[in-house]
């Protein structure tokens, strides 16, 4: 990591070098009730309509969890926050599957309870 992605990706916290901290060891998980904790409120709700519409498919399970994986390193790139609300955009450089090795992602964090949490609920909400 550079020195230029270093940053500030709190809201009236402490400066935190990488706001992504909160959320890599969703890789770890096995089950969706591990996965929910390492997203946004919204984004369980939204998840939970659609399995409802599926009839039961873990919807987060199969989302970051994969892309996290133990032994993936990722590159910051650039970070914006407004409000409560961080989006980060990264570079995976190393992944266990390589289909992910040199993907760009922006990723979408709300702060809730001083922890960042994955937010994809407007992604989710496109899909019902």
């Amino acid at each position: 990591m550079s020195a230029a992605s270093v940053f500030s990706c709190s809201s009236g916290k402490e400066a935190s070098a990488d706001p992504l901290e909160d959320v890599i060891k969703i890789g770890y998980c096995t089950s969706e009730s591990e996965v929910e904790k390492f997203y946004s409120a919204d984004t369980v709700k939204a998840a939970e309509k659609l399995e409802e519409k599926y009839s039961g498919s873990d919807v987060l399970l199969g989302l970051d969890a994969k892309l996290f994986q133990p032994g993936m390193k990722y590159e910051l790139l650039k970070t914006s926050v407004k409000g409560n609300t961080c989006r980060v955009d990264f570079t995976v450089t190393e992944h266990p599957d390589m289909n992910f090795a040199g993907m760009s992602i922006t990723l979408t964090l709300k702060l809730e309870h001083g922890t960042w949490k994955i937010d994809r609920s407007k992604e989710i909400k496109g899909q019902y």
